[in-house]
């Protein structure tokens, strides 16, 4: 993905300015910068979501937002609010509803699983409801259901709040190592950046 003086601006205030940036396959960007600086308008319009009001964004040589429909089922979009599970029904429910959308097997499905349950709360949230689920379990299952279907473009927004320091390691490890047998990019937000400096991306500037 390149990015290409990227600019926007709500009501003639200037949100994202000239925003360059080169990403490559197989890696996890850190989006990070102060609450209310720009985040979540960045990540909503490298996933096609919002144009700019100037600039490309280009995938794989494709202009992203002038052919947005090339790229339909090859981008996931986890916002922070909690959207997007079925609450009456388990986490496996959920996961299973939509790995059969995507087209996934069951014996790989069963392999994603196994892999993410090395998290404990994992494995309780695919045993429980999800209206019973805490917040962490929710946006566990979010995350795995992201993944599934092998989609060239992730992009998590602070997909990390609502775990501790242990949890987010983990998840940093599983996503690393989904990376590496897929050609994805995954990008994720958050206030701090995380441990590993090679891969961020700071949005400076003044909270809106």
């Amino acid at each position: 993905m390149i990015v290409n003086r990227v600019n926007v601006a709500f009501d003639q205030k200037s949100v994202l300015k000239n925003i360059d940036g080169n990403f490559n396959h197989e890696q996890v960007v850190n989006v990070y910068g102060n609450n209310g600086i720009g985040k979540t308008t960045l990540l909503r319009v490298l996933s096609g979501i919002q144009k700019p009001d100037s600039g490309q964004v280009i995938v794989n040589g494709i202009d992203l937002h002038k052919n947005i429909d090339k790229f339909k089922g090859n981008i996931r979009w986890v916002p922070a609010t909690e959207r997007g599970l079925f609450m009456l029904v388990t986490g496996l429910d959920n996961v299973e509803f939509f790995a059969a959308i995507n087209e996934i097997s069951k014996p790989e499905l069963q392999r994603h699983i196994e892999n993410w349950s090395r998290l404990p709360i994992f494995s309780e949230a695919l045993s429980k409801r999800v209206n019973e689920c805490s917040t962490a379990m929710r946006q566990l299952l979010r995350l795995f259901i992201a993944v599934l279907g092998r989609p060239w473009l992730i992009f998590l927004d602070e997909p990390m709040r609502s775990f501790d320091a242990g949890t987010q390691e983990s998840v940093l490890v599983i996503l690393n190592e989904y990376l590496s047998t897929n050609e994805c990019v995954v990008f994720l937000s958050s206030p701090k950046p995380f441990s590993d400096e090679r891969n961020t991306f700071q949005i400076k500037g003044l909270p809106l």
